[in-house]
């Protein structure tokens, strides 16, 4: 485990105790594709802060977009998603809508997730030296 649910909750994570762990897996496994496994072995005091606050946005991003997707309203042939308005008439009280289909949500989540990683992984290492984020393969590995 990369994050642990006290040092979730203490920076203000929103999911409750009995839904973290499967959140928790789902952001291990995620970041461990991308980090090619450089993490695996590491023993929990020497998980840098980097990944435990990537853990933390990856966490919360998947909340936010599980919440998005039992809130909106679906299309008829729920391929796609109303995901706020986009434009708004006065007189004539007209209203239109941002749709996404699903594989522009699918893409989207995507992109950001790797933001995520992205942003708080570039340049962090493991305890052997080995950046998290380098495509290529040490010698050790």
């Amino acid at each position: 485990m990369y994050l642990t649910f006290e040092e979730y909750a203490t920076w203000g994570g929103q999911l409750d105790a009995p839904n973290f762990p499967l959140a928790e897996l789902e952001a291990r496994l995620l970041l461990d594709r991308y980090t090619f496994g450089r993490l695996k072995n590491e023993a929990e005091e020497d998980i840098p802060e980097a990944v435990k606050f990537c853990m933390f946005k990856l966490i919360e991003y998947a909340r936010e977009q599980q919440e998005l997707f039992a809130s909106p309203t679906m299309s008829d042939n729920e391929s796609s998603l109303t995901t706020g308005i986009s434009s708004q008439s006065n007189d004539g009280v007209s209203i239109s809508y941002n749709v996404m289909s699903a594989s522009e949500i699918y893409a989207a989540k995507k992109a950001e997730s790797q933001d995520i990683l992205g942003r708080y992984l570039q340049g962090v290492t493991n305890s052997a030296g080995q950046e998290l984020l380098f495509r290529g393969m040490y010698l050790d590995e």
